[in-house]
């Protein structure tokens, strides 16, 4: 039965022994912000060097995987998308996906508003300069 994996990418040496022992056919790990708000953005600190670390295994692997955003407003400002997807040469696609408000568990989050479809679009539009990229949910 194949095995997809969904991760924040957190627990690097967790994921490294999945993919050294072939554990998992796909993996997706969700990228949360740009390195310099990634703390802010997870509500937890030294995040971003485990997640670097779990992006290279990810990418060494071989496995077929995807890297993907939730492009919520308080954390993803327009142009942050291009700046993550150059950080994420040699993976195989990153998703933008469309933040939905009325999916949070944050009852603060429900009066956000989400980026317009068209930003999103030409974001995606901009990352492929950097690894295939699409919008998901708009």
């Amino acid at each position: 039965m194949p095995v997809k994996l969904d991760t924040n990418g957190t627990d690097p040496g967790v994921l490294e022994t999945i993919l050294a022992e072939k554990l998992a056919e796909f993996v997706a790990l969700d990228v949360k912000a740009v390195p310099e708000r990634y703390d802010n953005a997870t509500g937890s600190g030294g995040t971003w060097g485990l997640v670097q670390r779990a992006l290279a295994a990810i990418i060494a692997s071989g496995v077929d995987h995807e890297f993907r955003t939730t492009c919520y407003p308080i954390a993803i400002r327009p142009e942050d998308p291009v700046a993550i997807a150059r950080l994420l040469q040699g993976g195989r696609r990153y998703v933008l996906q469309q933040f939905r408000p009325q999916m949070t568990l944050d009852p603060a989050a429900v009066s956000v508003r989400p980026h317009d479809a068209q930003t999103l679009r030409k974001a995606a539009e901009m990352c492929s300069a950097f690894l295939p990229t699409s919008v998901r949910g708009v």
